[in-house]
């Protein structure tokens, strides 16, 4: 008989996890997870310092105990890795988030109607969560910094700046740990208060110090986890179909033991007495990783298939409700290889709904109250005109901070490479005396704007205006309005894309900084979009060479 426990994870410092097998010499990745390996090592050891885990008792712990993944959980939701079935449409996706709208449609490539549809992209969250009208996603916030090696040795590279990738601190992780019931006594010592654990590398330089805390009693039934971690199943009445998404990677082997990329059609039979025909499958390919602190060594490399697989399976005889019962053992325990390190955790027919939703939920469920309260208290205060007049000379002082800001996010929009599918798009074929008429006229209109006086230059703004590059979007645009038509809107046409655009960007703590001289939304949206492109054709022009 085994137990299970539901454990949260509060990293109370950044986490280092490698990732990608290798470390690198001058950057080196990390997780977006805690994986079963690390949770499992960190235990043990916790386990030994608190005199529970000698000679007697460790083939117990080594065989009798498994750790899941830990996931990410946020305001209230847990969330998993994304399954590779579910694709949007990239286009209209970012449409979709342009013109402000809450959620945009999935399509589900395991249903035949949609095997012809166009939406073959992946969506950009790492982990989802099913909300009542839809898909929430989530990124893991991680962070870069900057180490340098004192070490004098003759066999390192002369370079000794490096950077380390970590997961920022403060977040919240879930996973599951299971165990034999005979370790339930050694269990209840080591859960029965939060303690802290060390989690991942470089312990020693600001990383991983963590709290592990037991979120639920001891349960014996693998449905009352997902009921506690709100993982849904959704039978759809197939009775010869099953669909399982791996929740974690996993290392499948067939009855030769050789690796293959899917659950063995074998093992399905010996669950249900019928033999299954692998129809459709969805699968990523990754590597193990590990590091053995007590051998010094990394674990030898084997090919996994990585979480958010999904293999759908057709037998040729309908299942019977027992049969189908039988199957549901498949998530009660880890399947394949190396279980003891979380790989093989498995789901059979997951429910996800067929929209995904626009908006990311925040770390902390008060953020979005606080925000609001703190807007308010900052629009009360403006209301005084001596407070307003300090404000706007304090801000006087950030301009630099601004201008910062802004090229941020030029670099954010711009990505790391031109192509037609960017949310700004400034094309290699545009020269520094076309990008500097556009710029020349952004700039004219700001400082038009500045003195409240009419456009003085109508002649060669038109000129402009007519030229080929100011009206072709494959050579400028931004949220795919070209030149002329941002013109347009900064001269008073309506144009829904910016303006939605722009609101978005300014509702932000820094938007509503910066642009907060502006009784009117519409004015300050116009504003930060004249900056943006501003900023950006400089940008560019300075790159190109030509000041």
């Amino acid at each position: 008989m085994c137990y299970y426990r539901i454990v949260e994870i509060t990293n109370l410092e950044p986490l280092k996890i490698g990732a990608r097998g290798a470390q690198s010499t001058y950057a080196e990745p990390t997780a977006e997870y805690i994986p079963g390996s690390t949770l499992r090592g960190a235990l043990i050891r916790k386990l030994i310092r608190l005199g529970l885990f000698n000679d007697n008792t460790k083939s117990d712990f080594l065989l009798g105990m498994d750790c899941y993944n830990a996931y990410p959980y946020v305001a209230e939701a847990f969330y998993l890795p994304h399954p590779f079935h579910l694709r949007v449409d990239k286009h209209k996706w970012r449409e979709a988030r342009a013109l402000g709208e809450k959620e945009a449609p999935l399509s589900n490539l395991l249903k035949e109607k949609e095997n012809g549809s166009e939406a073959k992209n992946h969506p950009e969250y790492r982990f989802m969560t099913v909300k009542q009208d839809g898909l929430q996603g989530k990124k893991v916030a991680k962070e870069y910094r900057l180490h340098h090696s004192t070490c004098k040795s003759q066999l390192l590279e002369p370079e000794n700046l490096f950077r380390y990738e970590a997961i920022s601190a403060g977040q919240k992780f879930r996973g599951i740990l299971k165990y034999k019931a005979e370790l339930e006594e050694q269990i209840n010592t080591l859960l029965g208060e939060i303690r802290v654990f060390y989690l991942g590398g470089s312990k020693g330089s600001g990383y991983g110090k963590s709290e592990l805390k037991a979120i639920t009693d001891p349960l014996e039934c693998y449905t009352e986890v997902k009921e506690k971690l709100g993982i849904r199943s959704s039978y759809a009445g197939d009775e010869n179909k099953i669909t399982i998404t791996c929740l974690s990677d996993c290392l499948f082997r067939n009855e030769l033991g050789q690796p293959i990329n899917h659950l063995s059609e074998q093992y399905l039979y010996e669950l249900t007495g019928k033999y299954p025909i692998l129809e459709k499958q969805f699968i990523q390919t990754g590597q193990t990783e590990g590091y053995n602190n007590t051998w010094k060594a990394r674990y030898p490399k084997e090919t996994t298939v990585k979480a958010g697989s999904v293999l759908r399976y057709r037998f040729a005889e309908g299942l019977t409700a027992g049969e189908r019962q039988q199957l549901s053992k498949l998530e009660e325990k880890l399947a394949g290889s190396r279980t003891q390190d979380g790989y093989g955790w498995l789901g059979v027919d997951l429910y996800y709904p067929e929209d995904l939703l626009l908006n990311e939920e925040s770390d902390d469920k008060s953020d979005a109250g606080s925000k609001e309260k703190n807007d308010f208290r900052l629009e009360a205060l403006l209301q005084e005109e001596p407070i307003k007049e300090t404000f706007k000379i304090l801000i006087g002082g950030l301009q630099e901070a601004k201008e910062r800001w802004l090229k941020v996010l030029f670099n954010q929009l711009l990505g790391d490479a031109y192509d037609s599918d960017k949310d700004l798009i400034i094309a290699l074929e545009l020269n520094s005396s076309q990008l500097k008429n556009m710029e020349d006229l952004i700039d004219n209109w700001c400082e038009l704007k500045a003195k409240n006086n009419p456009d003085n230059r109508e002649g060669k703004t038109k000129i402009i205006l007519e030229r080929y590059y100011a009206n072709d979007r494959d050579l400028f645009s931004l949220k795919k309005c070209d030149f002329k038509e941002i013109w347009n809107y900064l001269t008073g046409s309506h144009n829904e894309k910016l303006r939605a655009f722009a609101s978005r960007t300014l509702s932000s703590q820094r938007g509503s900084l910066f642009y907060f001289d502006f009784h009117d939304k519409e004015q300050a949206a116009r504003q930060f979009i004249a900056d943006l492109v501003k900023t950006g054709l400089y940008i560019e022009r300075m790159r190109r060479g030509q000041k």
